[in-house]
């Protein structure tokens, strides 16, 4: 996305298709969690940050940072 942004500009993007991404430090607090209860906790897990937003929201937000 990074790339596409700056070597074409913003693409076009969806609006109708929502989700809640989850930034890493986040996902890295979680996992640490997991870990640090010492049981045996494995199987899948589902992880999501706070708020929703669209792939042209999510697209908006890399190209400001």
């Amino acid at each position: 996305m990074i790339w596409l942004i700056g070597s074409k500009g913003m693409p076009g993007m969806v609006f109708d298709q929502k989700g809640s991404p989850a930034w890493t430090h986040d996902l890295a607090v979680a996992i640490k969690k997991i870990i640090d209860t010492g049981n045996d906790a494995y199987g899948t897990y589902h992880f999501s940050g706070e708020g929703e937003t669209n792939w042209y929201g999510f697209a908006k937000e890399i190209q400001r940072r």
